[in-house]
């Protein structure tokens, strides 16, 4: 018998049990993710799913579950861009491709100035 004590240990269990014999190819052009890396990035995976699920109730699910699947939003970058703002229009889109019914979302960069942080703003409609 196996006894484990949290979804941590579960989840690291189920992690090195499903990545033997496995390969995760990222692209055509890439080598294939095994072993010991593929085993971190499936552990990397399930705590950042842990994290929303314990922020849920602060934070928007979908807009943390979009952030995981794109390139990491830098504060630097956003500034300079000015007015236009690629990196959030496809963090939007990707919130934005649900069917009639589900909540529409418009996100806005507001950057930082003597008094406030930068922040980005999701107005959920």
């Amino acid at each position: 018998e196996l006894y484990l004590k949290d979804d941590a240990a579960l989840n690291a269990y189920l992690a090195s049990s499903a990545v033997e014999g496995a390969a995760l190819i990222p692209a055509s052009d890439e080598p294939p993710i095994t072993g010991e890396a593929l085993e971190k990035l499936l552990l990397l995976f399930a705590g950042a799913k842990e994290a929303i699920a314990r922020n849920a109730h602060r934070y928007d699910p979908a807009l943390l579950t979009a952030l995981i699947d794109l390139p990491p939003l830098d504060v630097v970058q956003l500034q300079a861009e000015g007015d236009v703002h690629p990196t959030l229009d496809a963090l939007q889109a990707v919130l934005n491709r649900g069917t009639l019914g589900t909540a529409r979302y418009h996100l806005r960069f507001d950057p930082a100035t003597d008094s406030a942080a930068a922040s980005l703003v999701s107005v959920r409609k």
